[in-house]
């Protein structure tokens, strides 16, 4: 993933949203880290774990960023096809690759839209009324 944001950064900065920092295998804003799997809550981002960054799975115990961002990740599939969300951590792989839903989520509204493989599409919905509260997740 290094050659892809260093292609990114080189090539396509000016794509990159206004307020967005490329770190090591993720993106980082003034209140958020957007990684695919987990980050190592008390190692700053910039020390992280390329395994963390890119395999650890979220398991819903994990405690907020020293950083005090919120992280938004994937990696670990919610059976329930609906995010997770505890203090500092949103887990928004819904499942798709099982049949369920391809998440969207607008962090500034806490909103979220889904799709399905057979074309069902719904959302908005409020992440705070139907995101599942963090435990150990199936799969």
């Amino acid at each position: 993933m290094e050659a892809r944001f260093d292609n990114y950064e080189r090539n396509h900065q000016k794509q990159l949203p206004t307020g967005f920092t490329p770190v090591e295998d993720g993106l980082a804003t003034r209140i958020h880290i957007f990684v695919h799997a987990n980050v190592e809550s008390k190692t700053p981002l910039t020390q992280q774990s390329t395994v963390w960054l890119r395999w650890d799975k979220f398991i819903g115990d994990e405690v907020r960023h020293i950083s005090g961002k919120t992280v938004i990740c994937g990696h670990t599939s919610q059976s329930s096809g609906m995010p997770a969300m505890c203090d500092g951590f949103i887990c928004i792989d819904t499942r798709a690759h099982g049949g369920l839903w391809l998440t969207c989520l607008d962090v500034d509204k806490e909103l979220i839209w889904q799709a399905s493989q057979s074309g069902e599409f719904r959302g908005p919905l409020r992440l705070k009324e139907i995101a599942a509260p963090c435990s150990l997740p199936a799969g």
